[in-house]
């Protein structure tokens, strides 16, 4: 569950584990027995179920969630999250905090 270190299989060859995030990315994008609607469109596929993307940080939100990893805490209460966007939008309803954008020069 939550920042454990927990060894997670991939259900699709059942010969690769870990608990490293990136790892398990990895192998999914390798992995001779995932189905993939497209190759070359589904890049990304999750190790423990039947979900592909072909974005990166699409794939790392997912396995976040099988994973039970919430990076993102309010340091005014107990939520947790698995993107950034989740906590601002937290912060924004819970908190009343307004995000200031940050121009560039």
């Amino acid at each position: 569950a939550q920042n454990s270190q927990d060894v997670h299989t991939c259900i699709h060859c059942l010969s690769f584990s870990s608990a490293n995030v990136n790892s398990l990315i990895q192998h999914g994008k390798k992995c001779p027995l995932v189905y993939r609607p497209d190759a070359y469109k589904f890049k990304f596929a999750c190790f423990a179920c039947n979900y592909c993307t072909y974005q990166r940080a699409n794939i790392v939100f997912h396995t976040r969630k099988h994973l039970g990893e919430k990076p993102f805490k309010c340091h005014l209460c107990g939520y947790r999250s698995t993107q950034n966007v989740c906590l601002k939008l937290h912060l924004r309803n819970k908190h009343g905090f307004q995000m200031q954008k940050v121009r560039g020069k």
